[in-house]
């Protein structure tokens, strides 16, 4: 792909979501960060090695591009989750690859913690401190620490962790 894939919108459920999508595939579900949008993804819609065998969605979350904001003016983290079960649903995608990014990592844990079964793996970046503690400070199981080597950060890392089908 060359450029950035068309905004498309749709109801999904109580809400009115916008995303961009493009390959096909395995899905993976790109968030974005806070003051940002759909379009912030697109050097991973030009990866053709991300978009070559998966089918790459960039939400637009509630408030942000066409999407409509949330009912709710004090709504959470789950809040926002529950829009992000609204869209894969409606797009009828099993169990996405979430990848979050700053508030997207806030809405990916969310749903994760949510919505267990709907998601194959779960890649947060930028998502401020403790996030990644349980109770008591432990890490829970299948949480990895960010990588100390930048070679396996941006769309090189994120093309072998979609490859490798990361445990939730």
């Amino acid at each position: 792909m060359n450029g950035l894939a068309q905004r498309q919108r749709a109801r999904c459920g109580a809400y009115t979501l916008s995303w961009r999508e493009a390959g096909q595939g395995r899905p993976v579900v790109l968030l974005h960060g806070i003051s940002s949008g759909s379009a912030s993804w697109i050097k991973q819609f030009n990866d053709n090695g991300l978009t070559d065998g998966h089918r790459l969605l960039a939400w637009d979350a509630p408030g942000y591009g066409g999407s409509l904001p949330l009912a709710d003016p004090q709504a959470d983290a789950a809040g926002y989750a529950a829009a992000l079960a609204a869209l894969i649903d409606e797009l009828q995608l099993v169990q996405p690859l979430i990848v979050g990014h700053s508030l997207g990592a806030l809405i990916g844990s969310a749903y994760a913690a949510g919505y267990p079964d709907g998601l194959c793996g779960l890649v947060l970046g930028g998502s401020g401190a403790g996030l990644c503690h349980g109770a008591g400070g432990k890490t829970p199981a299948g949480v990895r620490p960010a990588p100390a080597d930048d070679r396996d950060a941006g769309a090189g890392g994120l093309r072998r962790a979609a490859g490798g089908g990361l445990a939730a």
